[in-house]
């Protein structure tokens, strides 16, 4: 059970992570102009981020009650659940910054770039931790 738990938690997390950055956030933009776009984000991704951070407490929890990949299973999910938290209280900021136009431009741009690269590392610490899964 602990198995196929710590399989369904890291497909949501690792395929929500791949829908939403390659599909849906190109997608909005290509939409939506700029403000609806915004709003749109501003609304999912305080969500995204939770999601992200209660599959990765589940993944751990998983790997707590039947260790599997020597300890990598429980190192990912940690891991994880620090990026999701990581970005999910950058959120505000990236908001204020933004919300402050051109006077908050560069501080969005660098909250942003932030927020993108804890993005991607969580997304190679999901494949790194499914190819764990795959070996053990």
């Amino acid at each position: 059970m602990a198995e196929w738990l710590t399989w369904f938690a890291l497909s949501l997390w690792l395929g929500a992570m791949g829908f939403f950055s390659f599909v849906v956030a190109p997608t909005v933009f290509q939409a939506l102009d700029g403000e609806s776009a915004g709003r749109f984000l501003r609304t999912v991704f305080p969500r995204y981020y939770l999601f992200g951070a209660g599959c990765s407490l589940v993944l751990v929890l998983a790997a707590l009650i039947a260790p599997t990949a020597g300890g990598w299973v429980l190192a990912g999910g940690v891991a994880l659940a620090a990026l999701a938290l990581g970005s999910l209280a950058l959120v505000p900021a990236i908001n204020r910054a933004r919300d402050a136009g051109g006077a908050g431009a560069q501080r969005f741009r660098r909250l942003h770039g932030a927020s993108v690269a804890l993005n991607i590392v969580a997304l190679l610490v999901a494949v790194g931790v499914s190819i764990a899964l795959v070996r053990a």
